[in-house]
């Protein structure tokens, strides 16, 4: 079983309770996660608050975002923007959020990071951006967010990914299950286990 920070019993005692989502993806990460995964819930970086990080020595990271959102309340425009199907009214992008907590963990909050992205631009790889659609089945979020227009690859889920071996497929792309990665090492995952 994954570890947890903070354990569940500070978790429910946050502030901000977790949404139907978050506590739904964060029982099924415990559960099918081995021991040598860390989960990190809300983890407050100077201003930024991802839903989740998953940290595992030796391999790399996965940043999670959760989204509850219907996705019929939603469309995206033609330039890639999303709106409000009621009033228009535009929004971040879940992708471009958790694509920003990544380049913010590189550019701000881990030691090292930046440098080794500079060093080596393979280091990019080394966090993985995710983001969950615990109202949607994964082909049809998929479906949805082909017209956003964030730049670069978020891995995306939906309430029928949350299956041991469909989390196994995102593991393995993410480079997180079964060799272990020479670029994430120790000193950078202290690193992120001090930030975090």
């Amino acid at each position: 079983m994954a570890r947890i920070f903070p354990n569940l019993e500070d978790i429910a005692r946050m502030p901000t309770p977790l949404t139907d989502g978050e506590r739904h993806l964060l029982a099924f990460l415990s559960k099918n996660l081995g021991d040598t995964f860390d989960i990190y819930c809300q983890p407050f970086l100077n201003g930024d608050r991802p839903d989740f990080i998953i940290l595992r020595r030796g391999y790399g990271v996965l940043v999670i975002e959760v989204k509850d959102w219907d996705l019929g309340s939603y469309h995206i425009d033609e330039a890639g923007q999303w709106r409000l199907n009621q009033n228009g009214t535009g929004l971040t992008s879940p992708l471009a959020q958790v694509v920003k907590y990544k380049q913010n963990l590189y550019d701000l909050h881990v030691p090292r990071l930046f440098d080794a992205k500079l060093h080596n631009r393979k280091n990019w790889a080394i966090v993985q951006p995710c983001v969950y659609f615990h109202c949607a089945i994964e082909d049809a979020a998929t479906s949805f967010c082909k017209d956003d227009n964030t730049s670069e690859k978020v891995h995306l889920l939906g309430k029928d990914s949350l299956t041991h071996s469909r989390l196994g497929k995102l593991l393995t792309v993410c480079k997180m299950r079964e060799n272990p990665s020479c670029l994430f090492s120790d000193e950078l995952y202290e690193g992120f286990a001090r930030t975090l």
